[in-house]
């Protein structure tokens, strides 16, 4: 029996999410949802969707479907994904998770009391050089894992400028939510340690704002009222209870 499997978002992201749900052999790709008519009914033709819904709300009213994936600015995780929740789907949601701690506990609450599988994107703890890595520290062949130092550095590589990846109040961050949570997930999942006891930091935002540095990634409307108002640098150092430190360093435009 195949899992019902519907797409919440049409962007750029959506077609590797489609790509991968539709290789699996218990999953189905039934539907999709978004505000552009264009997006949605070219990602439900080359993926051969049943249906495309013009909103989200529209899509989590399908009782065909099980599941959703949901791939929208990061302002839209929270309510978008408490609404599939309460609707009775599974939800994989892409990262970041939320824009603060309250939306993301309020999330896990709700999953749990509908008794649904929530899962975040996290996807680079699943390449195969991570996994290897990961199982060398399990059987304690690295020794004590004291330090670790982590970076994803884009010459120039920002998200197109005058898009939601670029504003403060859709994306809540730049790159720290866009790269940095990756980097940050994956030092963390391959120490094994999960309790941060302090942190220090600094984010720059040097580039995006004089116009320069813009990459190609994202198929979002432009619009000239969208400011770039993010970080295009960022910076931390991160002590755990056990002693152990974190050096992480993500960048969208940094000439170096």
């Amino acid at each position: 029996m195949s899992i019902n499997v519907g797409i919440i978002g049409a962007g750029q992201i959506a077609k590797d999410h489609c790509r991968n749900i539709a290789g699996h052999p218990e999953a189905r790709l039934a539907a999709v949802a978004d505000i552009s008519r264009e997006r949605r009914e070219q990602l439900r033709d080359e993926f051969g969707m049943d249906r495309a819904y013009a909103s989200w709300q529209d899509l989590l009213a399908d009782r065909e479907l099980d599941a959703v994936a949901i791939a929208l600015p990061n302002s839209l995780h929270a309510p978008v994904t408490i609404a599939a929740l309460e609707a009775g789907k599974h939800v994989l949601l892409d990262k970041p998770f939320t824009l603060n701690y309250r939306e993301a506990s309020k999330v896990v609450a709700v999953a749990r009391r509908r008794r649904k599988l929530l899962m975040l994107g996290m996807n680079r703890r699943y390449v195969k050089e991570a996994q290897e890595l990961r199982a060398l520290v399990e059987r304690g062949e690295l020794g004590d894992i004291y330090h670790a130092r982590v970076c994803w550095m884009r010459r120039c590589g920002s998200p197109r400028f005058g898009t939601w990846f670029v504003n403060k109040k859709l994306a809540g961050g730049g790159c720290m939510l866009d790269i940095g949570v990756h980097m940050l997930d994956l030092a963390m999942h391959l120490m094994g340690n999960w309790q941060p006891a302090a942190v220090s930091g600094r984010v720059y935002s040097l580039f995006g704002p004089r116009g320069l540095g813009e990459g190609n990634w994202g198929k979002s409307d432009r619009s000239d009222r969208v400011k770039f108002d993010v970080d295009d640098g960022a910076y931390a150092f991160i002590k755990f209870r056990n002693g152990a430190t974190l050096d992480l360093g993500v960048a969208w435009v940094q000439h170096q």
